[in-house]
């Protein structure tokens, strides 16, 4: 999803929670204990009930946590756009049962989140946190046991995308996104002009800070076998994901002219969100995406910056907070495959192909095209330089050296923690809404947009809810993106 002004001119939680932490960075799957129910009980009914109640707590609170979807009459499962394309699969009593499993720990994190945002007199006592661990396994057994409700569940693990249909009919969208179009590729050959496989220009009126994972200097190539569950999943231990994170690294190369080009790490003060840049920070969370009929392994960084500052009383771009994210596909032999990125909002999306891939053929009918700027050398350890201009903060070229420039230590915080941020000593609070949007960091643009069908364009949001192009529909977690745009090259 692309946009500019080229574009506008035309608390401690009971220990049975704990373990479930690793779930938002690795993919190790807490076993179901098997009861052997076959059929739904009075015990069922009470444990679905326990969940319903649980969920009317967190929704009165306003504190759900977006960032998985639940599945409609099943308050213990969860799904997202991977799982979701798997239903179609569970054609052996071990698939099912894993994929089932997938979902309710996505619930189980969620609800982790959820229930830790809760003011703490709200919170569930111990009691009930142990009746619903126990009832997680008797529900889930139980839809094992039951092909019909197993059905259903396969019906309802569907995720909506993030387009606004009435927007797009009111908005006339068949001629609106014509002009939309042409700014997009406007802008695609304006900012091309940056990329290039020779090394970009050192010349530039600001200062460039460089920004890197401590230890960031191991081998960028080499071979890694990952194991896999039922679904072809890979299962990696926290420790292996640990140093893949640190292993594919990029380095930020930030020109900054002011503290909003700083990276910074996220924080709460006053109620208020802001970014400390005295200590900067990589966010980094594993997705799943499938390509060639395989599951690989995606490795996303996040930074943030407090704004993205206005240019003139016209500007209708800038706005408070902003940020890039930076995702690394493995193939299965874990080598990069592809690199892409997008600001936080789900703008100017790229694509990043190594030499493996080749585009397909172009796609018919009406639709924003991927932006390409240029290909990502693998080359085996050399360093990842991500150049990104002040201001507007755009990532303006993308080079693969020998040699580290000096950079500034940024610590590794998981993605969650951005789910529970400290307010005060009992207190936390995502920076998430229950719309997966970030309240305060909306953008005049949305005014402008609002025909694509996007709600509040150019705010930043969470993961899972990035629509990335304008014209068209695509996201950034759509597990198909790979096979809908490229190819193994001949």
């Amino acid at each position: 999803m692309l946009i500019s002004n080229a574009l506008l001119s035309s608390l401690k939680l009971p220990a049975i929670l704990l373990g479930l932490a690793t779930l938002s960075t690795g993919c190790t799957l807490v076993p179901i204990e098997r009861n052997r129910v076959a059929i739904e009980t009075p015990e069922y009914a009470d444990c679905h009930a326990a969940y319903e109640e649980n969920d009317a707590l967190i929704k009165h609170a306003g504190v759900r946590d977006a960032q998985a979807r639940q599945v409609h009459a099943f308050p213990f499962l969860r799904s997202n756009r991977f799982l979701s394309s798997l239903r179609d699969e569970l054609d052996t009593a071990s698939k099912q049962e894993t994929w089932l499993t997938h979902l309710s720990q996505l619930d189980l994190e969620a609800r982790q989140i959820e229930i830790k945002n809760l003011p703490a007199g709200k919170r569930p006592t111990r009691q009930t946190m142990d009746e619903l661990a126990r009832c997680r396994n008797l529900l889930i057994e139980t839809v094992l046991s039951n092909p019909a409700r197993l059905a259903e569940i396969r019906d309802q693990a569907v995720v909506p995308d993030s387009y606004q249909l009435w927007a797009r009919t009111l908005g006339i969208y068949p001629v609106t996104s014509l002009f939309v179009l042409r700014g997009v590729r406007r802008l695609h050959a304006n900012e091309g002009r940056h990329f290039s496989n020779d090394p970009p220009s050192t010349v530039t009126s600001s200062k460039r800070i460089a920004y890197g994972i401590v230890n960031g200097d191991t081998d960028a190539d080499g071979e890694t076998v990952l194991a896999r569950d039922a679904l072809g999943i890979p299962v990696i231990e926290s420790d292996e994901l640990d140093a893949l994170f640190v292993r594919h690294s990029p380095i930020w190369l930030v020109s900054t002219r002011t503290p909003d080009d700083r990276i910074g790490t996220v924080a709460y003060e006053n109620d208020r969100l802001t970014i400390d840049t005295h200590t900067p920070s990589v966010y980094t969370h594993l997705s799943f995406t499938r390509f060639g009929g395989d599951v690989l392994a995606q490795l996303n960084y996040t930074v943030w910056f407090s704004a993205r500052p206005k240019t003139g009383a016209f500007d209708i771009l800038g706005g408070e907070l902003d940020g890039i994210t930076w995702r690394v596909t493995l193939d299965t032999t874990g080598n990069v495959l592809l690199a892409d990125a997008m600001h936080n909002c789900g703008c100017y999306y790229m694509a990043l192909p190594t030499t493996v891939l080749q585009s397909r053929e172009k796609r018919s009918g009406l639709e924003e095209p991927l932006w390409i700027p240029q290909k990502l050398e693998r080359k085996e350890g050399a360093y990842t330089v991500i150049h990104i201009s002040e201001t507007a903060h755009y990532i303006r070229n993308v080079e693969v050296v020998d040699v580290a420039p000096a950079y500034l230590e940024m610590s590794t915080v998981n993605y969650s923690e951005l789910r529970n941020l400290p307010i005060s000593q009992h207190r936390f609070k995502s920076m998430f809404d229950p719309d997966g949007l970030i309240t305060g960091s909306e953008r005049a643009e949305r005014w402008l947009l609002w025909p694509m069908g996007i709600a509040s364009a150019g705010a930043m949001r969470q993961f899972g809810h990035h629509p990335i192009a304008f014209v068209g529909r695509r996201h950034f977690d759509d597990p198909d993106l790979l096979d809908r745009y490229f190819e193994r090259a001949q």
